[in-house]
């Protein structure tokens, strides 16, 4: 298996789809669509003042979207203030906006962390809805296309290695984001979606000694 990304095999396979414009992400709504990305550049400024964000960061809040300002106070509160940090809230809050637009709800879930360890490295599925994660800093979300998954395998009690080596399918590649990249995921608990949630994971990084910063946005 890869770790590299393959937008080729991604575009072509029925379970997911690459956009390019974030009205794109309405896709996730079709119902043969698990994971919908929305591939997108960060600007350079941005993206190297998110590298060096301090340790720490990490935040929950319930987000409404019922006023024109969601209050992103809880959810970047250690942000030092600059330009930087203006452009990175305007992204947070528009994201939050789109994705309340996309599922149709009024408010979100939303969390925010800095991570330096290889939790959640195991293939999965969430009991989730739909799930929108954007990875602003470090390697992205890897996901695996439904013909390439053993979901038999998901539920084994074993060691994480051995238990991925059996949930992806032989000869096939794993996906991965890159920074700034928008993915949603269909959970199990999507309606008609039991039993077929995406399989994805966190990326294993302690041993390249990285941090990631993960957007992560849920219905409620």
């Amino acid at each position: 298996m890869s770790n590299e990304p393959s937008t080729r095999h991604a575009r072509a396979a029925a379970s997911s789809v690459v956009v390019t414009r974030g009205s794109g992400l309405e896709a996730i709504l079709r119902p043969e669509v698990n994971v919908c990305v929305w591939r997108r550049a960060l600007a350079p400024r941005l993206r190297g003042w998110l590298a060096q964000l301090g340790d720490g960061l990490v935040h929950d809040a319930s987000c409404s979207l019922s006023t024109p300002h969601p209050p992103l106070d809880a959810l970047l509160p250690r942000v030092p203030d600059g330009a930087e940090a203006t452009a990175w809230a305007a992204d947070v809050t528009a994201l939050l906006t789109r994705f309340a637009g996309v599922v149709g709800q009024a408010s979100v879930r939303a969390s925010l962390a800095a991570v330096d360890t290889d939790k959640c490295r195991k293939f999965h599925s969430d009991y989730k809805r739909i799930r929108l994660v954007c990875t602003y800093a470090g390697p992205g979300t890897e996901w695996l296309d439904d013909h390439d998954v053993e979901r038999a395998a998901l539920g084994r009690d074993e060691g994480i290695d051995a238990a991925n080596g059996r949930i992806v399918r032989p000869g096939a590649r794993a996906h991965r984001a890159g920074p700034g990249d928008v993915v949603l995921l269909k959970g199990e608990l999507y309606r008609g979606n039991a039993g077929r949630g995406a399989v994805h994971r966190s990326p294993p990084i302690e041993h390249t000694r990285e941090r990631r910063i993960v957007l992560t946005l849920d219905m409620p």
